[in-house]
């Protein structure tokens, strides 16, 4: 006949609790009482994990002395990851080990599970639900791995996270909505997966720019790249990646300077404008004399209509001036960085496998940016200053209501 109940309680057994009664899997089994119990190779009270796993009729189960719950838990990680394929794996899964001093496991000192650090160790499978039960979790990292299946989604539920990083696996599928729920993370780096959709929005913001980073770059395995509106930088397929913040308002700071330069030009003095001009276009000696309007501009030049008094040529130049802000506005949009689209943007940072912070690939350099701004300074301002005197001279034609009744 099949033993139900095996009652061993209050007597004076010692040594340590033996893995087959983890064979007694429907059994009840009574130990409470023996005090002189202790591990197999440590003074410490802890039964094999085996048993605590298999046996729902021991009566140290709920003891978390003797079957502490986190290390159930970690086992079905292992098993849902297939742990025995791992590179590294030691103490995991051995029957008295306590869990944690398994590879990669770090635990507060109330002995709860604060760390899981277990990136490129060869894990495959799945991430398995288990961890969402690992409360008191504060970083996840299984970066350069073989994950597959998806996201759990119930990881709203480890309130104490602030890293949780999985890039470079196999991932597949959408992002759950709980991840908003993460009030306390820091950084979360989906990279180099096959996720899908959006990522909600996260209810802190990234400190660095290796903070929140996914697939929401161009090109894209998927038709349309991940949508990440929290997101401090975004990778392509290739694993090119850029911030986010910093492209997307090329466009704007490019129109504020743009127009700053204007207005700084326009508060000239007309007195100060003309001995500048003359002074920098006097190098050039086939530049004409600045005194007339129509040499400084050029007589060929639709600007120079607005020399006249005519309200026809002022309209046409208007126009031309209109479309040639139009086509600035396109070029300067077609310049701007949108993720999620095929413009033809280089993608300035790296983020590799082996390192949690992406690091700068541009041989663009601060110097250079000086170099640039100067050598493009002293080229266009001639030009500038010739264009600033129409301005000038327009209001002495074009402005006045003496030339327009004429």
């Amino acid at each position: 006949s099949r033993l139900e109940v095996l009652d061993l309680t209050n007597n004076t057994l010692t040594g340590s609790i033996p893995s087959a009664l983890g064979a007694l899997a429907d059994a009840t089994v009574l130990l409470r009482g023996n005090e002189m119990i202790r591990g197999q190779s440590t003074n410490t009270k802890i039964a094999p994990l085996s048993v605590c796993s298999n046996m729902h009729g021991l009566d140290l189960l709920d003891d978390p002395t003797w079957c502490p719950p986190e290390r159930n838990l970690l086992r079905e990680f292992y098993e849902d990851a297939k742990g025995q394929e791992w590179t590294i794996a030691t103490g995991w899964v051995d029957e008295f080990n306590n869990h944690c001093d398994w590879y990669g496991v770090e635990c507060n000192e109330e002995g709860k599970i604060v760390n899981l650090t277990l990136g490129n160790v060869g894990l495959s499978g799945r991430i398995s639900s288990a961890i969402v039960n690992l409360t008191s979790l504060e970083k996840v990292d299984f970066h350069d791995n073989d994950l597959k299946g998806s996201i759990p989604s119930q990881i709203g539920n480890l309130l104490n996270l602030s890293s949780f990083i999985i890039s470079y696996n196999r991932i597949t599928g959408t992002i759950p909505d709980r991840l908003a729920d993460l009030s306390q993370l820091q950084i979360l780096h989906l990279h180099g997966n096959r996720l899908q959709g959006t990522v909600p929005r996260l209810s802190s913001k990234g400190h660095t720019k290796s903070s929140f980073i996914t697939d929401c770059g161009s090109p894209s395995v998927f038709d349309v790249p991940l949508d990440c509106p929290s997101c401090t930088m975004c990778c392509n397929s290739r694993q090119e990646c850029d911030i986010t913040k910093s492209k997307t308002d090329f466009g704007m700071w490019s129109s504020v300077l743009t127009g700053s330069a204007v207005a700084t030009l326009l508060l000239a003095s007309t007195t100060l404008t003309k001995a500048i001009c003359s002074f920098i276009c006097s190098f050039n000696q086939s530049t004409p004399s600045t005194d007339n309007e129509h040499y400084t501009i050029g007589k060929e030049s639709v600007y120079s209509f607005f020399l006249s008094t005519s309200v026809s040529a002022w309209a046409l130049a208007t126009t031309v001036l209109a479309v040639q802000a139009l086509c600035f506005g396109f070029f300067i949009d077609e310049a701007s960085l949108e993720f999620g689209s095929d413009k033809l943007w280089r993608y300035s940072f790296l983020c590799p496998r082996n390192n949690p912070d992406c690091r700068n690939t541009s041989e663009v350099t601060p110097s250079g940016w000086i170099f640039f701004v100067l050598f493009a300074f002293v080229y266009l301002l001639c030009d500038m200053l010739n264009g600033l005197k129409l301005i000038w001279s327009a209001s002495k034609y074009g402005f006045s209501q003496r030339g327009f009744q004429k």
